[in-house]
């Protein structure tokens, strides 16, 4: 009975380095404490949903920031999608030799 060897199949690149990597989570894993393992799991998992839903169902915005100044005062006005969210006005009064100047 002769039988002819076969020749074992070589790994593929892509599981030639998914062994390190496996390996390095696993390390990674065992640094987590047991009972904190489900915590991290947990966030984990809600970091994800939360990541695909703004990517996919979150849709967009438009941000504006509008900002007329002169040397003195600046009025500052922030809108999201038209809707005007915040504004100010912000006066800055000069000290001259100890002298407030007035308005």
């Amino acid at each position: 009975m002769n039988e002819t060897p076969t020749p074992k199949p070589e790994p593929s690149r892509a599981s030639a380095t998914a062994g390190p990597i496996i390996a390095t989570f696993n390390r990674v894993v065992q640094l987590i404490p047991p009972k904190a393992r489900l915590a991290v799991l947990t966030g984990l998992l809600v970091l994800v949903g939360l990541a695909v839903y703004t990517s996919f169902l979150g849709g967009s915005a438009t941000l504006n920031l509008i900002c007329r100044h002169d040397l003195r005062s600046a009025d500052i006005s922030v809108s999201i999608d038209g809707r005007t969210i915040y504004t100010d006005h912000i006066r800055l009064l000069f000290e001259r030799y100890g002298e407030k100047l007035s308005d």
